[in-house]
């Protein structure tokens, strides 16, 4: 082997170990670059985790809130038809009085014709029958 050759030989040698070196540099840049890439994505799983949390408590709040809604629902309907019947009661008494106060007034005036038609008679301790007033 002549001294060229193995000059030569030892720049190929010396260019392979440097090639290597670059490699194994390249290969510690991209273990950190895929060690960054690992924390950022655990730090999304964590984000998006955290988010779908979220989304199941509001989800669950909303169903809350449109069963009270329901449950007002039905309360406002019971209470519009209770005034509806108390309306109606109302209306019933009502009518009742009316016609309570018609009847007290006819009452007041056939007691008042009664006792103008009985003033007529008199009545007498001896007498067996009354004798109308003229």
């Amino acid at each position: 082997m002549s001294s060229r050759q193995a000059a030569e030989i030892g720049r190929d040698i010396a260019s392979i170990l440097e090639e290597i070196v670059t490699v194994v540099t390249s290969a510690g840049e991209a273990e950190k670059a895929f060690g960054l890439i690992l924390e950022k994505i655990a730090l999304v799983n964590r984000i998006e985790q955290t988010v779908t949390e979220a989304m199941a408590e509001q989800s669950t709040g909303s169903r809350q809130i449109l069963e009270a809604m329901d449950q007002i629902t039905v309360i406002t309907t019971h209470v519009r038809d209770s005034i509806q019947v108390v309306t109606t009661g109302s209306r019933q008494i009502r009518s009742t009085v009316t016609a309570l106060d018609e009847v007290g007034e006819l009452n007041v005036a056939q007691v008042t014709a009664l006792a103008s038609v009985v003033s007529r008679f008199t009545v007498s301790a001896g007498d067996p029958e009354p004798e109308a007033a003229v």
